[in-house]
């Protein structure tokens, strides 16, 4: 390899690693977003679990409501993936999950969210009941919205007796750990956990009125829920996707960085071992023409 050659490598390492800068930094920017939304979105949700939670207490017929209802019956499985890759093990480790989760239930339906999951699925020749691509940027609720009645409107006509979601749940920008919640129909312990999770404290129990009757308040309070805890799941798996993104690309950089040290020192080798040589050929013409 001559100098001249190393020198060209050297340019196109280092146009790729200002992409990988670049990526890294719109990575950072985007998962930020996607951490803010989801804090946005605790408030709201945080009242909706204080009456679900105040019902199912006050209320013994609550908990005969068909969003309560346990029957045999097919699964849906929603699996959350990345339209793209550059994300490290972001993809493979969720669909690994996924996969291994569904054998355990004994089959189930797919509901493939990105072109990993679809890809990943119908290599495996699982039966696709729906498709979406082109989340990674969602983050208002009125975007995952449509795909949270179209859950609640299978599992209503009796399509799904039970609807699961796979997603990556974001601990922190160096950690991120796949993670399912079965969102209908709904178990007491999920509306425990979430009220642990948003730090709801428990309240005395009092007489309430409730007009409409609570069977109709709860019924129209679990849609919310479920638009929230589906919302919810696309957030944290596109903070996660934009984490490891992130990470994958500061690695690319530092590798890259190490790279074009180690060849610029071979291209000050050669043009020192090319030097020396026009040295030695103008000493030798110097002695011939002397």
């Amino acid at each position: 390899m001559k100098a001249r050659e190393v020198k060209r490598k050297i340019y196109a390492i280092k146009n790729f690693n200002d992409i990988v800068y670049a990526l890294q930094l719109i990575s950072v920017i985007k998962m930020k977003r996607a951490q803010r939304m989801v804090f946005d979105t605790k408030p709201f949700i945080k009242v909706v679990l204080e009456i679900i939670e105040e019902l199912i207490n006050h209320q013994d017929k609550i908990k005969e409501s068909i969003y309560f209802k346990k029957e045999e019956g097919k699964t849906l499985a929603v699996v959350i993936s990345s339209d793209r890759g550059f994300c490290g093990a972001f993809n493979r480790n969720i669909l690994n999950f996924a996969q291994k989760e569904i054998e355990k239930i004994g089959g189930a339906e797919i509901f493939a969210i990105g072109k990993k999951a679809i890809k990943f699925f119908e290599k495996k020749n699982y039966k696709i009941f729906d498709q979406i691509t082109g989340i990674g940027d969602f983050g208002e609720v009125e975007e995952t919205k449509p795909m949270a009645d179209k859950l609640l409107r299978c599992f209503n006509e009796g399509k799904y007796q039970r609807v699961i979601i796979f997603y990556t749940h974001f601990i922190s920008p160096f950690l991120q750990m796949p993670a399912k919640i079965q969102i209908l129909p709904l178990e007491y312990k999920l509306i425990e956990q979430l009220s642990k999770e948003h730090k709801i404290e428990k309240k005395e129990r009092y007489f309430v009125l409730l007009e409409p009757s609570a069977n109709e308040v709860f019924d129209n309070l679990v849609p919310q829920l479920i638009r929230y805890l589906v919302h919810y799941s696309v957030l944290q798996a596109n903070a996660s996707e934009h984490s490891a993104r992130f990470l994958a690309m500061r690695r690319a950089s530092e590798n890259t960085k190490e790279l074009i040290k180690r060849l610029t020192l071979k291209y000050n080798k050669f043009r020192q071992s090319e030097i020396t040589n026009e040295v030695c050929e103008i000493s030798s013409a110097k002695e011939v023409i002397e």
